[in-house]
C-alpha cells in the first residue's frame, strides 16, 4: 500500500456542510498518495493501487469532458456500466458537476432501461458496448427514440455502429487543457439538500433517491448494527482498509468501497469479480481491518481458508447485508475467522 507517514496530517470524518466530493478534494491536497482504492481485475495477476491524487485527476479530467458536452447542474446523467474502479470515477465526475448519477444496473433490459431513463429524465447515458453477452449500445439507441430529454448516448467501446459518442474520444484531452479548464467547471457542491444520486427498481417501485447529505451519513452508518442486535462494534476508524465482494454498481459496494474510504481516509479494498481465492488472496495483501460479503460469498471463502489460510491478522470485523445469515454459518466464520459474522442494515 501507499506509506503512511506519521507526520502526515490525519483526515477527519465528514463535517456539517460537506459532501463526499468536498471531503475528496481535501484529503487529495493533503494525502495525495494515500491509497484509496486497491483492486485486481479480470485475468491481473497484479494488484492494482489508486491513491487519492490519481482518483481526483480523473475524476476532473472526466468533469471537464462532460462539462464539454454541455451537462450543467441537476442535469442526469445514466450509468450502465461494470463492476469496476472506473465506474466510481464517472461518478464521482458526475457529483463534482452537481449533476444526479442514475446507476442502472448492468442486468437491466432494454425495457427496465428505458423505464429508468425515461423517471429521472436523463440527458446523458453512458453504456458499454457489451458485457457479459448484453449488447448495451443496440439496446440504448433502440430505447432512445422514445426519450426526448436524452441528448447525449456515450459508448465505452465500439460506439461507431450506432451513432453515439465514443468515450474515449470525449475523454481525450491533454493534461495542461482539462487542468486549466478543471478550476472553470463551477463550485464544489455544497448543498446538501440537492439531489445525486438515484438507484432505480427493476421491480417497479419507486427509485431510491439519495441528496448529497445522505451518502455521507449513509455510508458512515452502513457499518451499524440494526436495531436491537446488540452494542454496536468499534466505530469506524480514519485511515481504516475495507474489504469488499459486493458490485461498485450497488449501493452495498459502493459505501463501503468508495464512499466510506473517501470519508476516513480509508482504503477500499475489491475484486471486479468474484473468486473467493483472489478475493482472500488481495485481502491479505490490504491487510483488511473490516470484510463486507454477501454471506454466500462468506460460505465460499470459509472452504478456501479452510484448504488455504491467509494471514488476516488486522480482521476485526466481518459483515454481510444478508438478513438472514444460518447458524452454521456464522459458527464457521467465527470457528475460521476468529471474528463474528453480523448483518448491517441495507
Amino acid at each position: 500500500m501507499a506509506e503512511r507517514s506519521a507526520s502526515s496530517p490525519e483526515p477527519t470524518f465528514l463535517r456539517q456542510g460537506e459532501t463526499v466530493v468536498t471531503a475528496l478534494y481535501q484529503i487529495a491536497s493533503a494525502l495525495p498518495g494515500r491509497s484509496v482504492l486497491m483492486t485486481r481485475g479480470f485475468g491481473r495477476a497484479l494488484t492494482m493501487q489508486i491513491t487519492f491524487g490519481q482518483l481526483l485527476e480523473h475524476v476532473e479530467r472526466f468533469a471537464v469532458a462532460l462539462s464539454r458536452c454541455g451537462l450543467r447542474r441537476g442535469d442526469a446523467v445514466a450509468l450502465q456500466v461494470p463492476d469496476c474502479w472506473g465506474s466510481a470515477v464517472m461518478m464521482i465526475a458526475c457529483l463534482r458537476l452537481n449533476a444526479v448519477v442514475v446507476l442502472v444496473p448492468p442486468s437491466f433490459d432494454e425495457r427496465e432501461l428505458e423505464q429508468a431513463l425515461k423517471e429521472t429524465e436523463a440527458s446523458m447515458c453512458v453504456v458499454f458496448d457489451t458485457y457479459l453477452g448484453h449488447r448495451h449500445a443496440e439496446g440504448l439507441l433502440a430505447v432512445s427514440e422514445h426519450l426526448p430529454e436524452l441528448r447525449h448516448r456515450v459508448v465505452v467501446g465500439d460506439a461507431s455502429t450506432t451513432g453515439a459518442l465514443d468515450f474515449d474520444e470525449v475523454c481525450r484531452i491533454a493534461p495542461d487543457v482539462w487542468r486549466s479548464e478543471a478550476d472553470l467547471i463551477g463550485p464544489l457542491p455544497q448543498d446538501g439538500d440537492d439531489t445525486c444520486l438515484i438507484i432505480p427498481s427493476a421491480d417497479g417501485t419507486a427509485p431510491t433517491r439519495y441528496r448529497h447529505a445522505d451518502l455521507g451519513a449513509a455510508a458512515l452508518a452502513s457499518l451499524s448494527h440494526p436495531t436491537g442486535q446488540g452494542e454496536p462494534p468499534d466505530p469506524c476508524r480514519l485511515g481504516e482498509t475495507i474489504g469488499t465482494s459486493y458490485s461498485l454498481t450497488s449501493r452495498a459496494g459502493l459505501m463501503p468501497a468508495v464512499w466510506l474510504p473517501i470519508l476516513t481516509g480509508g482504503t477500499g479494498v475489491y475484486s471486479d469479480h468474484w473468486d473467493p481465492a483472489v478475493c482472500l488472496d488481495l485481502f491479505q495483501e490490504a491487510a483488511v481491518s473490516r470484510i463486507v460479503c454477501p454471506a454466500e460469498h462468506w460460505a465460499e471463502m470459509v472452504e478456501q481458508q479452510r484448504q488455504h489460510p491467509r494471514r488476516l491478522t488486522e480482521l476485526r470485523d466481518a459483515v454481510t447485508r444478508t438478513a438472514d445469515v444460518p447458524a452454521s454459518l456464522a459458527d464457521s466464520v467465527l470457528s475460521t475467522f476468529g471474528v463474528e459474522l453480523r448483518t448491517a442494515p441495507e
